[in-house]
């Protein structure tokens, strides 16, 4: 245990040390100031590109968002109006079952008629057959 200890402590020990001597070489010396000062250039510079690159990727954010939403309505009116075009096709074959229901009675009808005579059924014709 006393060697983990040990080793995060000489390990932030140097990391403390190595920070400190560039601080010091970066504040403390003339070619470290020049250093330091080009780095703060550079990063201003980055931070200005990215800025611009961050305005541009919103502005292509609200195209696409402008895009999608048109897609949206486009596939909003094909989808309805296939719905319409579904809903004529079932009832179509809603009404052509209905059609065949009532022919279907009509015909049960017909053949009621034809086994039954003056209202009585016709049982005694089957079984003489």
């Amino acid at each position: 245990m006393k060697s983990k200890k040990t080793g995060s402590f000489l390990t932030g020990f140097f990391t403390g040390g190595f920070l400190g001597a560039v601080l010091i070489f970066l504040l403390g010396t003339k070619e470290g100031r020049k250093i330091a000062k080009q780095l703060l250039e550079k990063g201003e510079e980055f931070s200005g590109d990215l800025e611009e690159k961050l305005k541009e990727l919103e502005k292509k954010g609200k195209k696409v968002v402008k895009k999608a939403e048109k897609v949206k309505k486009e596939v909003v009116k094909k989808v309805e109006k296939q719905d319409k075009k579904t809903q004529k096709k079932i009832n179509d074959v809603l009404a052509k079952a209905e059609d065949l229901q009532e022919k279907s009675l009509e015909k049960t009808a017909e053949l009621r008629r034809y086994f039954t005579r003056s209202g009585k059924k016709l049982t005694s014709v089957s079984r003489a057959n």
